[in-house]
């Protein structure tokens, strides 16, 4: 930290430096423009009597519309011409102009602008600011690129006392559960028991139980929760305890067998490491879990055994966008006799809540039928929208059909004969048909909606 401080303070130091600089070079541009002005013009009526102005107007200037007589000095009249400006190139003592004409016009006599910036010196100016501004980039990309190096080390370093430190937890709660004198004395297995693979039937009952699975899981996203937000830790004792809250919430007092030793302290590691990872998010364990809820029913109703099931549910938190110790929690949290019991038709669940219909397919449903001939030469569906799978089926007996699909607009699929089609789509669909060759026959549309609609 104290390196980076240095370097916060170079950085200003220079930073205030280099805006010194840059205000004194804009305050000179501005100066010089400033000085910058027009010349000051003074208006006379030259008459056939001569009028005389005293004083040196060596670098003054004058135009008349007409011809004017003037004298410089002592010396004699010069006819000038008419609408000529011309400008004094000597010192005068005093000139004279008269107007043997008597117009009774203008004559106008300008002083010499005031000196001030031109092009060059402007010009010259911006030069020095764009070889200033240019110095001043590449030392502050040096000075960024040395901050970023001294910042890429801390990560680094605290990254690893991170690691180092749930690596640490884990050690220590191990050991804490070998010497715990309030754990129960009843004995503990070490190791998990079988994943079971028998497999069960896959119908209503299978779908409620799949059901209460995932709500078991949500409560233990609940409990732990609660458990990292009060800062409670996550000692094996505390595992178990939470555990057992669980167990008796759902009703599953002398069915759902406590997690091992291994799997205890697993999850309690996981638990430390996720609050480790996150002690400033402001996640919590049930909204991540809601992120994959949806996902979970057809995957597990999928699966037949209790082994197939944590596999599954295991591949489905792989392939989630997940923080990995989140991913690392969830999976502890459901250790084997989670997967065993919901899996075992011979242990009884209370399932009451549950529709066990919900996970099955969905058939497909007739939308339309029609009998096409040649008095009926085209069909047009209309908008029939809101379904995901259409299977479209011609059984026409004699001649051709023709079949458009039109997708938001865009005919999508084209085809022409006796045909069998299927696709998928979520826009604003229509089927269009034609009979040029004056077929004969039926043609069927069905649909089916999404899994769980």
């Amino acid at each position: 930290m104290t390196d980076l401080n240095a370097k916060f303070v170079d950085l200003e130091s220079q930073l205030a430096t280099q805006h010194t600089v840059i205000e004194s070079k804009l305050d000179a541009l501005l100066a010089a423009l400033q000085a910058t002005g027009t010349a000051e013009c003074t208006n006379y009526y030259p008459t056939s009597t001569a009028f005389t102005l005293t004083g040196n107007y060596n670098g003054y200037s004058f135009i008349y519309p007409h011809s004017v007589q003037l004298k410089i000095d002592s010396g004699i009249y010069a006819n000038m011409p008419a609408n000529t400006t011309y400008t004094f190139s000597v010192d005068t003592t005093s000139i004279a102009f008269r107007d043997i004409n008597d117009y009774d016009e203008t004559l106008i006599l300008c002083a010499p602008p005031p000196s001030g910036a031109t092009l060059t010196s402007i010009a010259g100016i911006l030069a020095t600011i764009s070889t200033t501004l240019a110095a001043m980039q590449l030392s502050n990309t040096a000075y960024q690129t040395a901050s970023l190096s001294v910042l890429d080390s801390l990560y680094l370093n605290i990254e690893t006392m991170l690691q180092n430190n749930s690596l640490n937890t884990q050690r220590l709660l191990i050991a804490i559960a070998a010497n715990d004198p309030c754990r129960d004395c009843a004995v503990i297995p070490i190791a998990p028991p079988p994943t079971q693979i028998t497999p069960q039937t896959v119908d209503t009952e299978h779908c409620q139980r799949m059901q209460a699975l995932i709500y078991a899981l949500k409560r233990f996203t609940v409990k732990l929760d609660l458990l990292s937000s009060f800062g409670l830790g996550f000692s094996p004792t505390v595992i178990r305890d939470a555990i057992a809250e669980i167990i008796t919430e759902l009703g599953l007092t002398g069915q759902l067998e406590y997690p091992s030793l291994g799997e205890v302290a697993q999850l309690a590691g996981a638990a430390a490491a996720y609050v480790v990872s996150n002690i400033f998010s402001d996640t919590s364990l049930p909204a991540e879990f809601l992120a994959i809820e949806d996902s979970l029913l057809p995957v597990l109703y999928d699966t037949d055994n209790a082994s197939a099931g944590q596999a599954a549910y295991r591949s489905l938190l792989d392939a989630s966008e997940l923080d990995t110790t989140v991913v690392m929690l969830f999976k502890a949290m459901a250790y084997t006799s989670v997967f065993n019991l919901y899996y075992d038709r011979t242990i009884e669940v209370d399932l009451s809540g549950y529709d066990g219909s919900i996970c099955e397919p969905v058939l497909w449903d007739r939308v339309f039928t029609e009998i096409y001939s040649a008095t009926n030469p085209a069909f047009d569906s209309g908008d029939i929208s809101g379904w995901e799978n259409y299977h479209l089926v011609s059984e026409a007996t004699a001649g051709s059909i023709l079949i458009h699909v039109w997708i938001d607009g865009v005919d999508t699929h084209t085809w022409s004969g006796n045909h069998e089609e299927y696709f998928d789509t979520t826009g604003v669909v229509r089927v269009v048909l034609s009979f040029p060759g004056f077929a004969s026959g039926t043609v069927y549309l069905e649909g089916a909606p999404s899994f769980g609609a």
